[in-house]
């Protein structure tokens, strides 16, 4: 698992990255940070495949505007070939590092925070 810190205007580049290693990109934390940058980003669903939350209360929740679909952790890594997650609160980056590696110990996923 790497983590890498992104500027605002490379994010694209970097989801592009993995949309054409078929791989997929998801945001973790469906809380207003999280549902503003997919509204913002990704009105369309081209390259954010859903949020992760842990809160069981918004798993199986869309997104409004966007409708993106939010999941655990664990529905994400068994249904989807994640290349990368983008982290918006660097606040959780150690929690969510621990729960990736704990439901699946050999992930190469890279986790992206925003500088």
């Amino acid at each position: 698992m790497h983590n890498y810190k992104i500027k605002w205007n490379n994010i694209f580049t970097v989801v592009q990255e993995f949309s054409q290693k078929e791989e997929k990109v998801f945001v973790w934390g469906a809380g207003a940070k999280g549902v503003t940058f997919v509204n913002l980003f990704d009105q369309m669903q081209k390259y954010i495949s859903g949020i992760i939350d842990i809160n069981p209360d918004k798993q199986g929740c869309y997104v409004g505007i966007t409708a993106h679909k939010v999941i655990s952790a664990k529905e994400a890594l068994d249904e989807y070939d994640i290349g990368g997650i983008i982290v918006l609160n660097v606040n959780y980056l150690a929690e969510i590092k621990e729960c990736l590696a704990k439901l699946a110990p050999d992930n190469k996923i890279q986790l992206h925070t925003i500088s």
